[in-house]
C-alpha cells in the first residue's frame, strides 16, 4: 500500500461551479461542494477513471447513486462538517464494477455502500473525530462500508474505525469474509491486541501474508495477564501470516506483551520488523554511550 498518504490523488482536471463537465473527461477534482441534482447521482461518464468526492453536499436529498463504468480509483474526503448534523446525511450507494482503489477519509456523516466491487484490490478508512455523536450511527456505517472490501488484497483501517466496529448492530454476526485479503494495516495510533474486532477482522482473513502495525500495537491493562490472546488462534497465524511490521515501538512492558503473544502464536513467521520511536532510539543510543 503506497505509504505518500491515506488519499490517492491522481492528476485530475479541476472544476468550478462555471464549467461544464465534459463525458469523455478522464478524471474529475474538486466538485462544487453544494450539488444540486436532480435525480441526485453520478452516472454516465463512459471514460471517467478517477473520481474525488472533496466535502460534498448533496442539497436537499437523501439518496445518492454513484455509478461509472470505467470507474477505477474513487476518493471520498469529507471532515469539516461542522455545521451538519447526523440528520443532514445522505445514503450513498456506489456501483463499482471496474473500481480498483477506493480510499475514504473522514467523519461518516454519510452513509455509503459499496457494490459489485469484485475488482477492488486496495482500500482504505481513515475514520477520524466524532467524539460528541451517536457511536452506534458511525459504528454502523463504518460496517457498512467495510462490507464492501470483502474482495480487496490491500486494506488500510484506522484504529478508530477498528474499535468503533464493536458497535455496530451486525457485529460480530455478519463480518464479511476476506478470502483475498493479502495486507492489512492498522494506522492512526497505537492498537489493542486484544480488540475484539481487530481479532474479528483477522479471523475472517484466511489468506492474510502482511499485518502492519504502523503507530504501534500494545495490550490494555484488561488483558495483560491473558497469554491466550488470540483466542480463537485467526487461521492466517498458522499458515498463512509472513510477516508482521511494527512502527513506533517504545520498549513498555504492554507493548512487549503484545509482541510476545504474536511471535507465539504467528507459527508461520518469516519474519517480523520493528520500527523504533524516535525517543526510543534515542534512549538506546545514550545508553550505548553510558555502557562504553
Amino acid at each position: 500500500m503506497d505509504e505518500s498518504g491515506l488519499i490517492q490523488k491522481p492528476k485530475r482536471q479541476k472544476l468550478n461551479e462555471e464549467q461544464d463537465i465534459e463525458k469523455d473527461i478522464k478524471s474529475l477534482d474538486n466538485l462544487p461542494g453544494e450539488i444540486m441534482s436532480t435525480p441526485p447521482r453520478i452516472a454516465g461518464f463512459p471514460v471517467l477513471e478517477n473520481l474525488c468526492l472533496d466535502e460534498c453536499h448533496w442539497m436537499n436529498q437523501t439518496v445518492v447513486s454513484i455509478s461509472v463504468p470505467k470507474l477505477s480509483c474513487l476518493n471520498i474526503h469529507e471532515t469539516e462538517r461542522k455545521r451538519l448534523t447526523d440528520l443532514d446525511g445522505f445514503q450513498v450507494t456506489i456501483l463499482g464494477v471496474s473500481l480498483i482503489g477506493f480510499y475514504y477519509m473522514g467523519e461518516f456523516f454519510n452513509e455509503y455502500s459499496l457494490c459489485n466491487s469484485s475488482l477492488l484490490e486496495e482500500a482504505s478508512i481513515y475514520a477520524c473525530g466524532f467524539k460528541k455523536r451517536p457511536r452506534k450511527v458511525v459504528a454502523n456505517r463504518i460496517y457498512k462500508l467495510l462490507k464492501g472490501f470483502s474482495n480487496a488484497k490491500e486494506i488500510m483501517i484506522s484504529s478508530y474505525a477498528v474499535e468503533a466496529l464493536k458497535y455496530a448492530a451486525e457485529f460480530p454476526r455478519h463480518m464479511p469474509m476476506f478470502n483475498n485479503l493479502l495486507n492489512l494495516e492498522l494506522r492512526q495510533w497505537s492498537i489493542n491486541l486484544g480488540s475484539i474486532a481487530l481479532l474479528k477482522i483477522l479471523q475472517e482473513s484466511p489468506n492474510l501474508k502482511t499485518l502492519e502495525f504502523s503507530e504501534g500495537v500494545s495490550l490494555s491493562t484488561a488483558c495483560e495477564k491473558v497469554d491466550s490472546i488470540p483466542d480463537p488462534v485467526p487461521p492466517c497465524f498458522l499458515s498463512q501470516l509472513k510477516c508482521i511490521k511494527v512502527g513506533y515501538y517504545n520498549g513498555d512492558e504492554k507493548e512487549l506483551s503484545a509482541v510476545k503473544i504474536l511471535l507465539k502464536n504467528a507459527v508461520a513467521l518469516d519474519s517480523i520488523v520493528i520500527s523504533f520511536s524516535k525517543n526510543f532510539a534515542g534512549d538506546l543510543e545514550k545508553r550505548g554511550k553510558v555502557s562504553n
